[in-house]
């Protein structure tokens, strides 16, 4: 008879004390470290959890998404990104700064409200600039007081 049909396996099954009489053809071949088993599985670990950085950016994101603000009073929604560079004391005659804005798309002064003057650094503002394009947003609220009348 064939070697192969004949051989008696030691494989031990559960519950069996001792060598199995099976025949080979249903024992199982010894595992080598480097071969690769299907019955194996593979555990594979899922996205490891995002963690704050232990200081700041660099770029003074503070890495906190902002909450949109809503929106101001009628008067002050009305007012123009013209008026508020005038009331920022931003020169008629600086066109580099306007350009700027039009490259970034800042269309209107509320913009203002919420960003920094590390931010407006970062998008290529002068700290002169920024700094008044900061400080806007009250004087523009001021000067919309004081224009105003009540009802």
């Amino acid at each position: 008879m064939d070697e192969s049909k004949t051989a008696i396996s030691n494989h031990v099954g559960e519950g069996e004390t001792g060598p199995s009489d099976r025949p080979a053809k249903h024992a199982k071949k010894a595992k080598t470290p480097a071969a690769h088993d299907t019955d194996d599985i593979e555990v594979i670990r899922g996205p490891l959890a995002v963690r704050p950085p232990a200081t700041p950016p660099a770029n003074g994101h503070s890495g906190v998404y902002r909450v949109p603000l809503g929106p101001e009073s009628p008067q002050l929604e009305a007012v123009d990104m013209e008026t508020y560079l005038m009331v920022s004391h931003i020169k008629p005659t600086d066109q580099a700064t306007r350009r700027r804005l039009r490259t970034h798309g800042i269309i209107h002064w509320t913009f203002f409200r919420a960003t920094s003057e590390a931010e407006l650094l970062e998008l290529g503002f002068t700290l002169g600039i920024a700094r008044l394009l900061c400080e806007g947003v009250p004087r523009l609220e001021a000067y919309v007081a004081e224009r105003s009348v009540p009802l």
